[in-house]
């Protein structure tokens, strides 16, 4: 098992392929935190804004990369 292990750590790999399998391997959280908060577009009705539409992004992004909280939450106040 260690052998195995030393052998794919000894296995040189580019910063850019580190890069490019992170961001292939978080497009499912996202694309699942977008359909579940259009989904549930009551929650950007209640966020409060004090700029515009750039909190309302930022509101978005958030909502989107906390879309298990969400769930959580419309579960808890049911």
């Amino acid at each position: 098992m260690m052998r195995l292990l030393r052998r794919v750590l000894e296995r040189e790999v580019s910063v850019g392929a580190v890069l490019e399998t992170i961001i292939w391997s978080s497009l499912p959280y996202l694309i699942i935190g977008v359909v579940v908060i259009g989904l549930r577009a009551e929650h950007l009705h209640h966020m409060q804004t004090l700029y515009g539409s750039r909190d309302q992004l930022l509101s978005f992004g958030v909502l989107v990369a906390g879309w298990p909280g969400v769930l959580i939450a419309d579960v808890c106040m049911y």
